[in-house]
């Protein structure tokens, strides 16, 4: 959804403020959409076991996507001191790409995090052969 979000905004030329005065460029906004199209492919990929070069793979892509996609949540304190203080909204756009960019975030987290654990588990019953002395 952020992808296609991102990528519908970039094309009609939305602005879409990454600071209260600097718009983020069309050009910008796709490579988000394709980080967040990257990102999605291999969290779809977390749930195979793969090889070595996969995972790796799996790895690199969601250790870089995270903190780019993370970026773009820095200004949900912001948001909500405005919203509570009731003085308006500066940017609908804005805020809605705040909130995708938390939830994109928050997700790409707990994956990465599931797939971690999940990984340990895999080698978890090989080492305990190996300390029982069985191949």
């Amino acid at each position: 959804m952020y992808a296609i979000v991102e990528a519908t905004w970039a094309v009609r030329g939305t602005t879409v403020h990454f600071t209260l005065h600097t718009p983020y460029s069309p050009i910008a906004q796709m490579i988000l959409a394709g980080l967040a199209i990257a990102a999605g492919v291999a969290c779809w990929a977390t749930r195979r076991r793969t090889a070595q070069p996969g995972r790796m793979a799996i790895r690199g892509v969601l250790v870089l996507a995270t903190p780019v996609l993370a970026m773009g949540a820095a200004g949900l304190p912001g948001y909500f001191v405005t919203l509570a203080s009731g003085s308006g909204l500066e940017s609908a756009t804005g805020l809605a790409h705040v909130l995708l960019s938390s939830a994109l975030t928050a997700l790409l987290v707990l994956v990465a995090l599931s797939y971690r654990r999940r990984l340990a588990g895999w080698r978890l019953p090989a080492l305990r052969a190996e300390a029982h002395g069985r191949p």
